[in-house]
């Protein structure tokens, strides 16, 4: 697979944000609707927004630190080279 293939961070990111802001509008409605309209299942989603939120905070470190590990993973590679000789 190359690297055209799989989405970018910042795609990635916008996914996770679009699936977030869905849920989160479907909880915020279940909460206004009567008690009587409110299905389990959409009440059960709000387990998913803490992990929805962290998952944005934990892709936008890595786009934000993408160089950072770039460069530690050279030098990983260059120590691993190195100790082969």
């Amino acid at each position: 697979m190359s690297t055209a293939d799989h989405p970018t961070i910042q795609q990635q990111i916008d996914e996770v944000q679009c699936c977030f802001l869905s849920i989160r509008s479907a909880v915020e409605a279940w909460q206004r609707a009567p008690e009587q309209r409110r299905s389990v299942e959409t009440g059960a989603c709000r387990s998913k927004l803490a992990p929805l939120q962290a998952a944005v905070r934990t892709l936008e470190w890595v786009r934000d630190n993408a160089e950072h590990l770039r460069q530690a993973r050279a030098g990983t590679s260059e120590q691993l080279s190195e100790a082969a000789e």
